[in-house]
């Protein structure tokens, strides 16, 4: 049975990224543009894990995720805050609602990709190397968080 992601970030080309990333893993991509329209879809189509962003219309990420949680049907459902705040009030609020947390930057997919296999129990597929431009491959040292440019092998 394919798992269901329920994605709902305000940024529409933020969202149409990672969704296509998500089917990438097999996933069923379900998306939300606020916070409203996730719990609607949440209610409706049961998803096995939420990714949300904290700054959305209306109810803001954090309000949303505790909102599902107050569900009695949703309390241990899965949920991914990925996000630019990554104050400390932010975090601890993550914890406190059982969420894990993200931060929106250059290392986010591999990071999110981890955590999505581990959490939906999916083989995760073995990275790809990124290429920055053509003749030049961008090498990712993930233990390290470094790039370096090295000339792409002919």
């Amino acid at each position: 049975m394919t798992a269901t992601v329920l994605l709902a970030d305000d940024d529409a080309d933020c969202l149409k990224i990672l969704a296509m990333r998500c089917r990438s893993l097999g996933l069923r991509v379900l998306t939300a543009s606020d916070g409203e329209d996730l719990l609607a879809s949440a209610e409706r189509e049961s998803p096995d894990l939420v990714i949300l962003d904290i700054g959305m219309p209306g109810d803001d990420g954090l309000q949303v995720a505790a909102r599902l949680r107050h569900r009695k049907d949703k309390r241990t459902l899965p949920v991914i805050v990925c996000s630019g705040q990554s104050d400390r009030s932010t975090l601890d609020h993550c914890n406190l609602l059982g969420a894990r947390y993200v931060s929106k930057g250059s290392q986010t997919w591999p990071e999110l990709r981890s955590l999505i296999c581990h959490m939906l129990h999916l083989n995760e597929p073995p990275a790809r190397p990124a290429f920055a431009r053509k003749g030049t491959l961008k090498l990712k040292f993930h233990s390290a968080g470094d790039t370096a440019d090295r000339p792409a092998a002919r």
